[in-house]
């Protein structure tokens, strides 16, 4: 029986901690802790070295008649079944439904997008020509999640993939990536003692069937020397992380209070609570006889783009915006009986990407409220159909503040199909210019390599030349 051993850069143990040295590398952590590998990423169970071993050495694979692939072993006398979905269950990733491949093109331009320059078609990549926060997502997912044993400076479609939907907030099926791998080790001349970390998790789901041992096996972790490490040698243009992988901290949500932007187009409603302190009403002036105004009503819309050279990618449109549409309008407006006689004038700013900023006046009286958005106005396109200054037709009932949030998502998902075809169009035109670049500045040197090479035959043809002829007497 072949004696496998473990590799000790392989299914390690990921560093998402934030040391004084990982300055530049806050974004990708913070999204690393966010996503749902976290908890494959950074677990580090007791391993011990004979069930591991067990496992490896009696594993055989099973293809049931369903088309179901199985590995089945036998650890401490007991028959062990692993199969994708058990994969999927002692990892706690949510992939069933994720995708495993994409298309060659698709994948050149989305890299292109992380600022990957290539001129060559064939899908082996290398993790040195990422900037160093990419490089140190890469660096995370070969080491601690892949199934490879050697290589460490280049990946294959499979990891590009899992990249890509990473950083567009795709669900990529990371568990039949690494139940693959297993299938792959079995009949592999190179076998060794795959996952370790990952195959103890299974284990130890039914410990009663396993016996006490005492060796165990040191999971390799990697340590904050892996910032300084993604930084060396790195020349190139430092090109930062989509949006869809960032957190975009709102103004007036309180401290800490922050929105993943891949759900942007959710709106957020702050809204009085039981659980809240009271709200300090504004003092009035002594002669003033109008009713002391409620806390106010903030609707935060915060669709945005990038305003970086890289082109983004708005995430999904707005969900159940009638329902919460409704839970404001309820937990705002019940108390209300009449509207104050004179109206008090808001406006609205819906800026989408810092395409078009549309202000609304809004006729509310009690409980009116600021919707705005944070990013620079560029201009001014008024919205039609809502009540200003002066109206008669008062305050606006729950059907017309649901009305006005449906069309403001209807404008939202109008501007993302927009930036979806731009996106397409221009990612196509990127590439090839990219490609362009590189092809000419190869024709450039081979240019100056055959000048360089005809001067030099010139030079030594007037030496030539110059040499005194031979006397023809001797």
């Amino acid at each position: 029986m072949a004696n496998l051993q473990f590799c000790d850069k392989h299914n390690m143990v990921a560093f998402l901690k934030k040391p004084k040295n990982s300055e530049g590398f806050h974004e990708i952590v913070d999204f690393l802790n966010r996503s749902t590998l976290r908890y494959a990423l950074i677990t580090n169970p007791t391993i011990y070295t004979s069930q591991i071993k067990q496992f490896w050495q009696t594993a055989t694979v099973k293809t049931l008649d369903s088309g179901e692939v199985e590995i089945k072993a036998t650890v401490d006398g007991h028959d062990k079944t692993i199969t994708e979905a058990s994969v999927r269950s002692s990892l706690q990733l949510a992939d069933a439904d994720g995708i495993s491949n994409m298309s060659t093109t698709e994948i050149f331009e989305q890299l292109a997008l992380m600022g990957y320059v290539t001129d060559s078609d064939h899908l082996t990549f290398y993790k040195n020509k990422f900037s160093p926060q990419w490089k140190f997502l890469i660096h995370t997912i070969l080491h601690c999640i892949s199934f490879k044993s050697t290589g460490w400076d280049q990946f294959s479609s499979n990891i590009a993939t899992a990249l890509i939907c990473l950083a567009n907030n795709r669900t990529f099926n990371f568990s039949k990536l690494i139940f693959d791998g297993m299938v792959k080790n079995l009949d592999s001349k190179t076998k060794f003692l795959m996952y370790p970390r990952f195959l103890q998790l299974f284990l130890n789901m039914d410990v009663s069937t396993l016996l006490p041992h005492s060796r165990t096996h040191i999971a390799p972790i990697l340590t904050q020397k892996v910032f300084g490490n993604m930084k060396r040698g790195f020349s190139g243009v430092h090109t930062p992380l989509l949006p869809t992988m960032l957190i975009i901290d709102q103004t007036g949500l309180g401290e800490g209070s922050a929105i993943p932007a891949a759900s942007q187009h959710t709106p957020i409603v702050d809204t009085p609570s039981t659980s809240q302190p009271p709200v300090t009403e504004q003092p009035q002036s002594p002669t003033s006889t109008t009713t002391p105004a409620t806390s106010p009503l903030r609707i935060i819309f915060s669709p945005s783009l990038s305003h970086q050279t890289h082109l983004s990618q708005i995430s999904s449109p707005l969900r159940n915006i009638n329902r919460q549409a409704a839970e404001i309008s309820q937990s705002q407006f019940s108390t209300q009986t009449q509207v104050a006689e004179e109206a008090t004038f808001t406006s609205v700013d819906v800026d989408v990407g810092g395409a078009a900023t549309t202000d609304i006046g809004l006729d509310v009286g009690q409980g009116s409220g600021i919707i705005h958005k944070t990013p620079t106005r560029l201009n001014d396109v008024p919205l039609s159909g809502v009540n200003t200054p002066g109206s008669a037709e008062g305050s606006l009932s729950q059907t017309e503040l649901t009305d006005l949030v449906l069309k403001l998502s209807k404008k939202v998902e109008g501007l993302e199909t927009e930036l979806k075809n731009t996106k397409q169009i221009y990612g196509k035109v990127y590439t090839k210019l990219v490609q362009r670049v590189k092809s000419l500045e190869d024709q450039l040197k081979a240019e100056k390599s055959k000048f360089t090479k005809r001067k030099f035959q010139i030079v030594i043809s007037e030496d030539e030349a110059d040499l005194p002829a031979e006397d023809s007497s001797k």
